[in-house]
């Protein structure tokens, strides 16, 4: 169980930590806007302003559905969207910095007086509660797909026997995504040869289907699989046995 929870806070770590980077351009134009903000430079709150606005835009945009819908399937190869993410929102934070700046020129801003800083009306200085409120929603919600799908990671990455057994006992009791644990326990290459036998059981087909593809998957667990009710169980262990008697004749 300790083994399992270090992992597991390792895997949410690192996991929290690459999917952020999907959030830099927003947090960058959120943190200089409210710099200038506090300055009271109003042209360089309005630039930052908008390009805050429009990568938080962006942002949620394309990640929404991961962070809080059905999007992201199971596999952690889905999560590909959060390598491009980054991108668009950086070309989005420069053009609504451009955006920005042709704000400030075509309402040029009052001029100092007295060599104090102009004042910001309040309804201005309110809309940096915008790219705020898009920043907060994104970490909350990196956050929690995080935290919700670790286990996955856990059981996909995972090391030690003694994780994989609490992961393959967590999910028969229930306490975690079955299926999608089960799946990824017959990928993972460091999983037990005990679990594989179990998983070679399992009422899911898919389950039974990615043990083909287990280079550790005991040969007695394959050729039982040989006349499963599935027909894509079926094909994945032929695929099995005819690679095993290729390379041993």
């Amino acid at each position: 169980m300790i083994a399992y929870w270090g992992e597991f806070a390792v895997f949410l770590l690192t996991k929290l930590s690459l999917l952020s980077i999907s959030a830099l351009p927003l947090a960058g134009g959120t943190i200089a806007a409210v710099r200038h903000l506090r300055a009271r430079r109003l042209s360089p709150y309005i630039r930052n302003l908008c390009g805050s606005i429009t990568a938080g835009l962006v942002t949620l945009g394309l990640l929404f559905g991961s962070l809080f819908g059905d999007d992201l399937s199971r596999s952690s190869t889905a999560a590909v969207i959060f390598v491009f993410v980054p991108f668009f929102a950086a070309g989005a934070l420069v053009i609504g910095l451009v955006i920005g700046a042709a704000l400030t020129r075509t309402f040029p801003v009052p001029a100092e007086s007295s060599g104090s800083p102009p004042p910001i009306s309040a309804v201005v200085r309110s809309l940096v509660s915008v790219p705020i409120v898009m920043l907060a929603i994104t970490i909350f919600g990196i956050i929690r797909l995080s935290i919700q799908h670790n286990h996955l990671v856990v059981a996909e990455h995972g090391t030690r026997p003694e994780t994989l057994q609490y992961a393959f006992d967590r999910s028969v009791r229930g306490d975690a995504d079955r299926p999608g644990v089960l799946v990824m326990l017959a990928q993972n290459a460091n999983t037990p040869a005990s679990i594989l036998e179990k998983l070679g059981e399992s009422e899911f087909p898919e389950v039974r289907a990615w043990l083909m593809k287990n280079p550790h998957t005991p040969i007695a667990v394959v050729v039982s699989l040989r006349s499963d009710c599935s027909p894509w169980v079926r094909e994945a262990v032929e695929i099995r046995l005819k690679a095993k008697s290729g390379s041993n004749p």
